[in-house]
């Protein structure tokens, strides 16, 4: 007799349901890449650059981003914070460029440029290699927040190789605003737009904030300069950035916080106590390598 027919293959198995954010961990992504997250920071002498209670911004930022990074499947990174001295006026792009620096050094290929006050929270957010410099902060719990086109605050993600195309950020803003105005041109003028991070939920964490800093001297030489890269963005950039940030700072130490021994502070390092990171503190300098002064001076020069 005929052999019987076979019996008919086994209906096809569901997919297992994803992990959502939250209490596991989301799926791998961006393997055989290094993200390093740069966070610019300083505490006090803030009457110019609403610097008053940083260290609590820095504290619950350093106890929350690294963890929240691997929970989303970043499988490895490397935060870097950027305290600048307490000399001279706020300069967040040669922090910036100084962390990058850094983050070239130990072998990160891509970053997020982060702001202290800025911690993500939102399970959709992917930190993913990028394939052109993303703003991620789209959506923030701040006051008053209200997100335009050429928005690339709070927290941006490039390359490495981006980054240097760029030419980083500018060194040339001192105080409060418009480094990352200038930034938006530079990638306008290589990329030709910004990408925008669909529903990339931060959460703003307090600071006193410090009214009319943008009515004083060195908002206004800002906003000179400014005006001076939407004209020649294409030019300014090479010769303004990251290629040139030891002409205007010099590392003073790079701390690892979990390998270093106690004191975990010295002069105006402000390390946090049992967390793993880098603390890198910096000095900007004048582009001739002279100290600015005491930054707790220059207030009655910079108000109107």
């Amino acid at each position: 007799p005929p052999a019987p027919p076979p019996p008919p293959p086994p209906p096809p198995q569901p997919p297992p349901p994803k992990k959502k954010g939250g209490g596991g961990s989301d799926a791998p992504h961006s393997a055989g890449h290094k993200l390093c997250v740069i966070v610019p920071y300083r505490d006090g002498c803030g009457h110019n650059n609403q610097g008053v209670g940083r260290i609590k911004n820095l504290q619950d930022f350093v106890a929350h981003t690294p963890s929240f990074l691997r929970k989303r499947g970043v499988p490895d990174l490397r935060l870097i914070v950027v305290e600048q001295t307490k000399r001279g006026l706020f300069n967040k792009g040669v922090m910036f460029n100084a962390g990058a620096k850094q983050a070239e050094a130990i072998g990160c290929d891509y970053m997020v440029m982060n702001d202290v006050d800025q911690i993500p929270v939102g399970e959709n957010l992917k930190h993913e290699f990028p394939s052109q410099p993303t703003h991620l902060c789209t959506d923030t719990d701040q006051e008053k927040f209200k997100l335009y086109e050429t928005m690339v605050g709070g927290a941006l993600l490039l390359s490495m190789e981006q980054y240097k195309r760029l030419n980083g950020y500018s060194n040339l803003y001192f105080g409060w605003g418009q480094e990352d105005d200038d930034m938006y041109e530079r990638i306008k003028a290589t990329y030709k737009k910004v990408l925008h991070f669909k529903k990339g939920k931060y959460h703003a964490l307090s600071h006193t904030r410090v009214k009319d800093l943008d009515v004083t001297s060195a908002f206004r030489n800002n906003s000179k300069h400014l005006q001076q890269m939407r004209k020649q963005a294409a030019k300014m950039l090479k010769d303004d950035g990251y290629s040139q940030v030891s002409e205007y700072s010099r590392v003073v130490k790079v701390h690892e916080a979990a390998k270093a021994d106690p004191p975990y502070a010295a002069g105006d390092l402000d390390v946090i106590v049992g967390e793993d990171y880098t603390h890198m503190l910096v000095e900007v300098t004048t582009k001739d390598g002279k100290p600015l002064e005491d930054c707790a001076t220059v207030k009655a020069l910079l108000l109107m």
